[in-house]
Formats: C-alpha cells, structure tokens, sequence
C-alpha cells in the first residue's frame, strides 16, 4: 500500500512534468513516521523526462512536538476557563453574601418586633434557617473560589440533617 502510494506520486510527477510537494508515510521500525517530500522529474538531452527525483524529510517528531503543543494549548485553555469560572464564582458569592446579610438584618428585626408569642415567628426562624444553611453554600462557593487549601472541621451531620429536614417539611408539599 505505501509503495503504491509513492508509485502514484512518482507517476503524477512524470505524466504532468510538474513538481509536487506531498507529506507521505512509511512504516519505520518504530512505526509509521511521516515525511514532507519534494518530487520532481529529471530531463534528458532531449527535454522529456527520464526519471523522478525525490528528496524528503522526516517530521514525525515535528508532528508529534505540535500535537503535544496543541494538546497543552488546549490544556491551558481549559485552565484559563476554570479560572474565569471561579472569579466568577466568586464575585457572585460575595454579592449573594450582601443579600444574605440583608436577609439576616431584617429578619433579626421583625423576629424583636414581634411578640414572643406570635405564630409568625416560626416561619423567621425557618427563614433563618434557610439563610443560614445558603451561607454555608457560599462559604463553599468562596473556599471553591480560593487558592489556598480549605479549612476542614468535623460537624454534626444530625444538626444539618434536622434542621434541613424541619426546612423541607415547609416547603415541600405532602400529597
């Protein structure tokens, strides 16, 4: 099949008396490597041609070298994207951040305005709740955000579970 192909090129470059200037590839013992050749025919005395003359040059780690190169462009890419992403990431939990702080002063303020009886309260305080579990989503979102290492601490998993679930109770429906 490679000397066919060759052959195929030696015979266009006879027929059209042109030159030609084509990237082949032959097997090697390592593989099949690949090679950017000049062809081009010989005259004789009488100015047809005899022969094809051909020079090439192996660029197979040339290939290789600029398939890496894209690889790591690619690569570098992504990591720009992924950086964007958490500027991103991170302006937008510094703004949720802001609303949260709203959300807890206001809160703070009709839980002391009304009296300790009101069956309102407990709606404040599952909005609380709420606001304090979408911190704690935020402070993921900034440790996410950061470069540096996240500080880890144990918690307890039955506090968020209760609370979580006390949460869904109100705003889920039961059917």
């Amino acid at each position: 099949d490679v000397a066919d192909a060759f052959r195929k090129n030696d015979l266009q470059v006879a027929q059209e008396s042109s030159s030609l200037l084509i990237e082949e590839q032959a097997p090697h013992d390592d593989g099949m490597h690949t090679y950017i050749s000049a062809k081009f025919p010989l005259y004789g005395p009488n100015g047809n041609p005899y022969a094809v003359c051909g020079i090439s040059t192996d660029i197979t780690a040339r290939r290789l070298a600029e398939q890496e190169k894209e690889l790591l462009e690619a690569e570098l890419r992504h990591a720009q994207k992924m950086d964007a992403l958490g500027t991103l990431a991170g302006g937008i939990a510094h703004d949720f951040n802001n609303l949260l702080q709203a959300i807890f002063g206001y809160t703070e303020l009709a839980k002391a305005t009304l009296p300790s009886d009101h069956p309102g309260l407990t709606s404040i305080d599952m909005v609380m709740q709420a606001a304090q579990q979408a911190r704690g989503v935020v402070n993921a979102l900034l440790t996410f955000t950061r470069k540096d290492a996240a500080r880890k601490a144990p918690i307890n998993l039955g506090e968020v579970v209760r609370i979580s679930s006390r949460l869904l109770r109100r705003i889920i429906p039961v059917t």
